[in-house]
């Protein structure tokens, strides 16, 4: 499948973000991920539940199911399941078998989201979660804020948005309105690096900080030369941070004294093979209590996205009959997005490659 070439659409074996805090309520909340139907809710004791949402009898979707207490009884037959997934009552008549059981995901509640684990259960491992705190994003952060803006429905495959942020050069065609920077900053040779296992891509550039353009935006309060530098990173295959972090020039153009950090998070579920839930993240060391300022940033952030949906959108929907029938023209621009491309492909073929192993 474009542009891996390969069957399996995105690597599963990842945390991911089920939804935010307030969708597991008392309320069942449909979902699909990763092109399952699944369920979410609280517990009474407050704990978030993902179950899967097909009745083992007959099919039947379980989002209209009715609560009681910790259970879930499917609308059609009135099968009763227990938050584990359990199948405990069968109102028609007999036991139910040990077979009877919807799956229950596990689900981690960490940072400002719930997380959830689609791939081999056995290798849900907490450990493996994005360290929010790196990008400002625990909840009581000394010296940093968050703001969480819009949940887009992107139809299209998670690996073209992956692509679109590995890639700084679109910038200054498609975002020419909402990101206006000068071109030259962001033809600027990519530096590839792993910091933590992570892959990295940076761009420098030094100057003054122009007022017209989107970095003044962002950093109203600097003037003077600053050395910027523009970062993408993969934390997980599920969070993406495009980073611009702001420093002081030295009389020799080097970096010296940080004046602030700004971490432009990108959060991917897979919906399906072909769309993805998209949600954006700002987080910022500076100006924490200004709210008229982050929601300037909210709206802008939002805006620059809506660009990013169109675009994707119309790939996808040609993206099939074209993408793996012509060969690809690409340049130096494009490295930061083709290194991407096969560590996703590595990420799929070393869950594949374990899957017999886990059968055994």
């Amino acid at each position: 499948m474009y542009p891996l070439d390969l069957d399996v659409a995105y690597p599963r074996n990842h945390w991911f973000v089920a939804g935010h805090p307030h969708e597991f309520g008392r309320e069942i909340v449909a979902k699909r991920i990763f092109d399952e139907p699944l369920v979410l809710f609280r517990t009474e004791a407050g704990e978030p539940v993902v179950l899967s949402a097909r009745c083992v009898h007959r099919h039947m979707p379980l989002d209209t199911a009715t609560r009681e207490g910790d259970t879930i009884a499917c609308p059609y037959h009135g099968y009763r399941y227990e938050k584990d997934g359990r199948c405990s009552q069968i109102p028609t008549g007999g036991i139910p078998p040990k077979s009877a059981r919807l799956r229950r995901y596990p689900v981690v509640e960490h940072g400002p989201f719930v997380w959830i684990w689609m791939g081999a259960e056995e290798n849900a491992d907490p450990a493996l979660l994005p360290r929010p705190a790196e990008m400002g994003l625990n909840d009581g952060a000394t010296g940093w804020r968050h703001d969480i803006s819009k949940t887009f429905p992107l139809q299209a495959r998670a690996t073209l948005l992956v692509d679109n942020l590995f890639d700084l050069s679109h910038i200054a065609f498609s975002h020419a309105k909402s990101l206006p920077m000068p071109k030259h900053e962001l033809m600027i040779e990519p530096r590839l690096e792993t910091v933590d296992g992570r892959l990295r891509v940076t761009r420098a550039a030094s100057g003054p900080n122009a007022p017209d353009s989107f970095w003044k935006f962002v950093w109203p309060h600097v003037d003077g030369p600053v050395v910027r530098e523009l970062i993408t990173e993969m934390h997980t295959p599920g969070l993406i941070n495009a980073a611009q972090w702001l420093y002081e020039m030295q009389p020799d153009g080097s970096k010296g004294a940080s004046l602030g950090y700004a971490d432009f998070v990108h959060v991917l579920t897979p919906e399906t093979a072909h769309s993805t839930h998209y949600i954006g993240i700002i987080s910022r060391n500076f100006r924490q209590d200004d709210d008229a300022f982050s929601a300037l940033l909210v709206e802008n952030q939002d805006l620059v996205r809506s660009e990013d949906v169109f675009v994707l959108e119309s790939i996808e929907r040609d993206v099939d009959r074209f993408g793996n029938s012509r060969r690809e023209i690409s340049t130096k621009a494009d490295e930061g997005a083709i290194k991407i491309r096969n560590l996703l492909r590595q990420m799929i073929k070393t869950e594949q490659a374990a899957v017999p192993m886990a059968a055994q």
